[in-house]
């Protein structure tokens, strides 16, 4: 299958999949550590929730991915992760005790987890062209922050579990409606073995596992960033609303970035390009350290777009050419749970750094873990 064999139809509906499936992260990630903290919540337990939270996606992937990759139904698989992850979110809404709402969440993180490795699986066993179509993620993501910022401070903060809901609720009437994937249908006959027997295989791709080890530190930083950046902001001097403008402005930069990724990588190459956006992205992590005011992150909020638009669509290209076909479906939602476990040490260290040296000190830390990265990169000669 090519890519000019995926339907105008099918394009705008993997397009508003994609819009939805961000949506909902976009609502709650950025603006959980405000909502914590607003019920009473320390720092160290806002980390604890958020590094329980993102701990629960690494079984979760797993777990997903060996049905998404056994199963002749993906979309239904993908339509029940959203529609159980938006149904437990309404039940945070009423708890306020540190140790339910960790349970609770966690488990709405156990479905919601693997939703966004297994779309992108999705899209490129149908061989579609992926950049195009992960862009709309991002543009789902700074509309919903956007949105989110300004019913939370208008409304209270409690409503972004409500917002988080309906998103998810859309994303699965969308993935239903998308015509079940030939070519992963192709790939379930045509694979060999069982589930365990094809991580092995996977295991045994050594450009794949050396990507998994640089990711490990690339991504954890980058997630966790959606949590304590808010506190970064509002220390600079902005408000709850000023949160979700600045993420608007920095996740809808990430779309132009995205779309002009395949160009410039065909001119000096994905891993190059990769290696110059975790070197950006370490430098900007320091120049938060230094404790910038808030209109001037809103001024250089374009770096997350260079950041993440180049690392977001290049690293995951990347990995899916490094396996066979019928280890697509492993190999992302794998690569996505790994990645996890970094997220939960930043999460976690993040909120304890959080307590005692403030936001500044969180992103001290996040830069010295985002160099760990760029050097494990480096070694393994990752960039050539």
């Amino acid at each position: 299958m090519t890519e000019k064999s995926i339907t105008r139809a099918k394009m705008n509906k993997f397009k508003f999949l994609y819009i939805f499936t961000y949506a909902p992260i976009g609502i709650i990630c950025p603006l959980i550590g405000q909502y914590l903290d607003s019920i009473g919540f320390s720092g160290t337990q806002i980390g604890a929730v958020t590094a329980i939270g993102t701990a629960a996606s690494i079984p979760a992937g797993l777990i997903w991915g060996k049905i998404y990759s056994e199963s002749n139904y993906g979309k239904k698989v993908i339509a029940f992760l959203c529609i159980a992850a938006a149904c437990i979110s309404v039940i945070c809404l009423n708890v306020h005790t540190f140790v339910l709402f960790a349970f609770l969440y966690s488990y709405m993180y156990f479905f919601h987890g693997p939703v966004m490795g297994l779309c992108d699986a999705m899209v490129i066993e149908e061989k579609a062209p992926f950049s195009s179509i992960r862009l709309w993620g991002s543009v789902g993501y700074a509309f919903a922050v956007f949105i989110g910022g300004k019913v939370g401070e208008s409304y209270g903060l409690h409503n972004i579990f409500i917002l988080y809901a309906i998103t998810f609720v859309i994303a699965s009437i969308i993935a239903l409606s998308i015509r079940e994937m030939e070519h992963h249908q192709s790939n379930l006959s045509a694979a060999s073995g069982n589930t365990e027997g094809k991580y092995l295989r996977l295991m045994r791709e050594t450009k794949y596992i050396k990507m998994l080890f640089a990711g490990f530190f690339i991504i954890g930083a980058n997630v966790a960033n959606n949590t304590y950046f808010g506190f970064l902001y509002r220390d600079g001097g902005g408000s709850i609303a000023g949160i979700g403008l600045v993420f608007f402005l920095m996740t809808l930069s990430e779309a132009p970035f995205m779309a002009i990724a395949p160009k410039i990588a065909e001119k000096i190459s994905p891993q190059k390009l990769v290696l110059l956006a975790m070197i950006v992205s370490a430098l900007r992590y320091f120049w938060f350290s230094t404790g910038p005011s808030s209109t001037m992150l809103l001024a250089f909020f374009f770096l997350q777009g260079f950041v993440n638009g180049f690392i977001l669509v290049e690293f995951i290209k990347t990995l899916a050419k490094y396996v066979r076909s019928d280890l697509v479906g492993l190999a992302v939602p794998t690569f996505y749970s790994f990645t996890m476990g970094s997220t939960i040490i930043c999460n976690y260290i993040g909120g304890a750094i959080l307590d005692v040296y403030g936001s500044t000190g969180v992103y001290l830390f996040f830069t010295i873990y985002s160099l760990i990265g760029l050097l494990i990169y480096m070694l393994f000669k990752l960039y050539k």
